[in-house]
């Protein structure tokens, strides 16, 4: 059940560096509150009304709040242009 679940939200992409242009033909209007400024969107916020609205209590949800894009000496990120660099995922039940 959605609500006996503990979720963790890893170092992803910013709010501040989630530029997504033409964001109309993929992203739904329901991202549209999450939109921090023209074209930038905080997907740590969609991420947590989404794990919500799924019945995942809100004290369920820890965020690490660390963009891959700015955290260069720690994250890889494909944004940036890393190319050497990987990284890895994982989920459990």
């Amino acid at each position: 059940r959605p609500s006996d679940c503990l979720v963790v939200i890893s170092p992803s992409l910013g709010p501040s560096h989630a530029e997504f242009k033409g964001y109309e033909s993929y992203f739904p209007a329901s991202f549209l509150p999450m939109m921090v400024r023209p074209n930038y969107f905080d997907l740590w916020a969609v991420s947590i009304s989404q794990l919500t609205e799924l019945g995942v209590k809100p004290g369920h949800i820890d965020l690490a709040k660390v963009c891959t894009y700015a955290s260069r000496e720690q994250c890889y990120s494909y944004r940036r242009g890393d190319k050497l660099k990987r990284q890895g995922s994982f989920i459990a039940l």
